[in-house]
């Protein structure tokens, strides 16, 4: 621990601002989850899916946190927690996931019943969210049980290797997004049906053209299965392995795989920092994946993803290679996606995704999803703030601090860039809001204290 001193104007913006960002984190929180709320009029499974888990994150820190000066009591966020299972049960019959990516954000969500942490605000509701858990874990590993989707790590494993023999991966494990089809499938629940990542004729003699999502190693969904396996391997509910194969895949293709546009780490000729890249763009043959657009793309969502799975896979498996790889993300963060649009002639944190263009224009024709980017980074911005004193000295650094307060200033005064999704609004708001409320709570316990884990000036 370091001695400092810092200024009390600082600490005292600080904590006023800590203050504004707790109640309009509250008013927030109701915009999504009071009745007629955006949460609650949703019916997308995987988009509520993502949602819960940072609602979740807010009823614990409102019952743990006297000062956010709300209503929230244990009885009070229970009922929200019955709310939160009720929706998902009401949303089943109209949406029950499809891609595999879907079922991995409930199953995150519902792998909190295992974090002791969350046990009181779970209450009697702490087995149907381990249940949640571990329906959509089977979901995601071993599909559907309907002798055509297999799971997201044995799409390669069982689809024509003959017709696509170019898209061979390189490296062995890693999961899929879907499965790898040419023809269409009468009742498949895939927007992309089929689901191709080449162009391909079938034997009616349709050509069929490589599609944007689906049947690829996607960022967003190996990232989801390193935290869903790495957590419920902890709970001690499933093996270790699954997290083991997912992290050597990643370090092959980050570590391994040096090139500068094939590496799925883009390093930006830096050695300190990077971006995790929309996906894996190179196949066995050397042949580049459909819509790799050069490997510049980078999501936000991602850089979360993968900072917090490989964040608790270095904790439980005791990897200091994927701690420094979490840290070069996290840096990466900060020095390459503050390229959003300016407000009051100030840069903030971030787009989501990058490079940018405008608010509905990202680098796939599926703008609304992808904006939830900046919602999904801060909730593991501020998982791993919590959970690694070396990440928190990152943050608390000038240039993350400033990032920071500048999101959380917008996303209390409703300056966050509208989504598509409304819902993905307030989410981007209430998660933006947070890392703002536990970074100022940081330095106001620090200052009572007098102590800190590094040099402010130093540190970022």
């Amino acid at each position: 621990m370091g001695i400092f001193v810092i200024h009390s104007k600082t600490v005292l913006t600080m904590q006023n601002e800590a203050i504004s960002y707790r109640q309009a984190a509250y008013d927030v929180f109701r915009d999504l989850l009071d009745p007629g709320g955006s949460y609650l009029t949703s019916t997308s499974f995987w988009q509520n899916g993502c949602v819960a888990d940072t609602l979740i994150d807010y009823l614990l820190m409102a019952i743990n946190d006297p000062d956010l000066n709300n209503p929230i009591t244990i009885k009070i966020a229970q009922g929200y927690i019955k709310t939160i299972h009720d929706h998902y049960y009401a949303t089943l019959p109209n949406d029950a996931g499809c891609w595999y990516d879907d079922f991995g954000w409930w199953g995150i969500t519902g792998a909190k019943a295992y974090d002791k942490a969350y046990e009181t605000l779970f209450g009697p509701y702490l087995n149907e969210f381990k249940k949640i858990a571990l329906d959509n874990w089977a979901k995601m590993q071993n599909g559907k049980n309907n002798h055509r989707n297999y799971g997201a790590s044995f799409v390669w494993d069982h689809c024509d290797q003959r017709t696509f023999a170019s898209v061979r991966p390189k490296y062995p494990g890693g999961v899929w997004q879907y499965d790898i089809f040419a023809c269409n499938v009468p009742g498949d629940c895939s927007p992309n049906n089929p689901a191709t990542p080449i162009k391909v004729m079938c034997p009616d003699g349709t050509v069929n053209d490589a599609v944007d999502l689906g049947p690829y190693q996607l960022s967003v969904v190996n990232g989801l299965y390193l935290v869903l396996a790495t957590r419920l391997a902890k709970a001690g509910v499933i093996s270790t392995g699954f997290a083991n194969d997912e992290y050597s895949f990643i370090n092959s293709w980050c570590n391994t795989e040096t090139g500068a546009e094939s590496s799925l780490l883009n390093r930006y000729g830096s050695a300190d920092y990077g971006l995790i890249r929309e996906r894996v763009g190179y196949y066995a043959d050397g042949s580049k994946s459909a819509f790799y657009h050069e490997g510049q793309n980078a999501w936000a969502g991602d850089q979360g993803l993968f900072m917090g799975g490989l964040l608790d896979y270095a904790i439980a498996s005791r990897t200091p290679a994927a701690l420094d790889l979490a840290i070069k993300i996290i840096k990466g963060v900060v020095q390459q996606m503050q390229q959003a649009p300016t407000y009051d002639g100030q840069q903030i944190i971030l787009a989501g995704y990058i490079p940018y263009e405008n608010a509905l224009s990202p680098f796939t024709n599926d703008p609304g999803d992808y904006q939830s980017g900046l919602g999904v980074l801060m909730r593991y911005l501020y998982y791993c703030y919590g959970h690694d004193s070396q990440i928190r000295q990152i943050i608390n650094g000038s240039n993350y601090r400033s990032a920071i307060s500048k999101a959380a200033n917008a996303a209390r005064d409703n300056n966050i860039i509208p989504a598509a999704v409304p819902m993905f609004t307030d989410f981007n708001r209430l998660a933006t809001l947070m890392m703002g409320i536990a970074l100022g709570m940081s330095f106001e316990e620090e200052a009572v204290t007098g102590t800190t884990t590094g040099s402010l000036e130093e540190a970022g």
